[in-house]
């Protein structure tokens, strides 16, 4: 049986977004533009906080953005970022029952 994926509006569903850096932020503030449900994280709380001020939310860790998500995305600067953020102990894949249905 072929499956096809379903498109998802913004009205449907909960984005996460973590790392707010050049091209992090404009990215998220596109997603806002477009009308998303929006969380961000950033290690720069002033960072996730201006995102916040244009209609996101500010989550205080990646283990909580990773819980609410349905969605998550992420800008990060290098492969050491990347695997810091997804599998320390408190990062994404810390929160794999609770979090984006991929990870259920």
């Amino acid at each position: 049986m072929k499956q096809s994926m379903k498109r998802l509006t913004a009205d449907q569903v909960k984005v996460g977004f973590i790392g707010l850096g050049n091209m992090g932020s404009r990215i998220a503030t596109r997603l806002l533009d477009r009308g998303y449900q929006l969380s961000v994280y950033d290690m720069d709380p002033a960072k996730a906080e201006a995102i916040a001020a244009h209609g996101g939310e500010a989550t205080k860790n990646i283990l909580e953005l990773a819980r609410t998500a349905d969605v998550l995305l992420s800008c990060l600067t290098n492969d050491e970022a990347v695997r810091s953020v997804y599998t320390r102990p408190e990062g994404v894949f810390a929160g794999h029952g609770q979090g984006p249905s991929c990870w259920r």
